[in-house]
């Protein structure tokens, strides 16, 4: 088990006896629920004021709202961390506010750049590089008693923290996270933006395909009760990658709800390059076989649903190499061509974008990359700096 800090926390009307609380018991029900009056966060609000006086004892805490600490794991993201923070310093919410930075950047631009235009964010070093050990360094100087993640890529919309915490508040939930609202600046980060709302690009999860608020098995990001994070641990560093799936997991299986919240949106920036959307995707599917060896359960359809393409045209190529006649292997690749280029289709009928042409090239490189992934001997595609982290830790600690 991860401790993640030695302070005794309380929360309003939390049960006694250490057991997680269901839907409708609010870790935070002793809280005010009200709204706010849309005064601006300023940059640079912390945990304590300049004094040292807690911000618990401040004009946000004596509102009764909860605490907040707003966690940002950044590897070398020099170009995209300043739409994060500003997004997080434009936020409403009157509690108290504080903001912390995972740095696990092996050059110095990101912190000459948050030194030189965010002097007051709390910054951590992060020396195991991966958004999970970054995340918990940051829980370890965290003081809020509700953890709203945001990464370097992605920019919270106006409102976010606020209702966040009315969602928990209302829920009872563990995680409360909204809609992944997918943007690109390049050419073919458009293309992922396109596809990535599609059913073939979210297999139909909620929080890239929409749908009605309610219990979900995942969320993008999320708003965490401190509680529950600490009742499981953390998150978990032998899982560099869909780290958030894996504490959502774990979050599930101990009883709390993770919840999805419609009027909750983020922006998310997408991978700019195909080698790069190629090399997430990859990442992703061998994340989830760790995943799968310490859940086995948390295999869904959409997970079988993704490896079906791969399955399909290897069949294909070995009929084809077997000299089958061509009506017997062209079944599959004619088909799924004709489900991508719909898709294309679908896409570029609903945004008018040039770069759904790129569509059918996007979907199939992330479910064979998620594939192939899954099936790899080994992280040779992880950055050297989170090989050597893993192999230092030997996989990394059970939470």
């Amino acid at each position: 088990m991860i401790r993640l800090e030695t302070e005794e926390r309380t929360l309003p009307k939390l049960a006694q006896d250490g057991a997680p609380l269901r839907t409708g018991a609010s870790p935070l029900a002793g809280s005010a629920a009200q709204g706010v009056d849309g005064a601006p966060l300023r940059t640079g609000a912390s945990s304590a004021s300049e004094d040292g006086t807690s911000n618990r004892a401040r004009p946000g805490a004596r509102l009764g709202l909860p605490s907040v600490s707003v966690l940002i794991p950044a590897r070398n993201a020099e170009a995209d961390v300043g739409g994060a923070l500003d997004g997080v310093l434009a936020q409403d919410y009157r509690g108290p506010v504080e903001v912390v930075v995972a740095d696990g950047s092996d050059r110095p631009s990101l912190e000459a750049v948050l030194r030189e235009r965010y002097p007051d964010v709390r910054v951590v070093a992060n020396p195991g590089r991966v958004a999970a050990s970054g995340l918990n360094a940051a829980l370890e100087v965290a003081t809020g008693d509700v953890v709203v993640r945001c990464d370097a890529h992605a920019t919270l919309s106006p409102g976010h923290v606020r209702r966040a915490v009315e969602a928990l508040q209302r829920t009872g939930a563990a995680n409360v996270g909204g809609s992944m609202r997918a943007v690109g600046d390049t050419f073919f980060g458009r293309a992922v933006a396109l596809a990535l709302p599609s059913l073939l690009g979210s297999g139909g999860s909620r929080h890239k395909f929409g749908g009605a608020a309610g219990p979900v098995d995942t969320v993008y990001l999320g708003a965490f009760s401190r509680r529950a994070l600490d009742q499981v641990g953390g998150f978990n560093v032998a899982t560099p990658v869909n780290e958030d799936f894996e504490l959502n997991w774990r979050l599930r299986e101990r009883g709390w709800t993770v919840w999805f919240e419609p009027s909750l949106g983020v922006r998310y920036r997408t991978r700019r390059t195909w080698r790069a959307l190629a090399r997430q995707y990859l990442g992703y599917g061998w994340s989830k076989r760790r995943t799968m060896r310490r859940h086995p359960s948390s295999l869904g359809l959409r997970q079988v649903a993704a490896v079906l393409p791969a399955a399909g045209l290897a069949a294909s190529a070995v009929l084809a190499l077997a000299g089958a006649p061509a009506a017997a292997w062209a079944l599959v690749p004619a088909s799924y061509a004709g489900l991508l280029l719909a898709s294309a289709l679908a896409a570029g009928a609903r945004r008018r974008d040039p770069a759904a042409i790129l569509v059918p090239v996007v979907l199939a490189t992330m479910h064979l990359a998620w594939a192939a992934g899954l099936f790899v001997p080994s992280a040779f595609f992880l950055p050297k700096q989170v090989r050597r982290s893993l192999a230092a830790r030997g996989g990394g600690p059970r939470p």
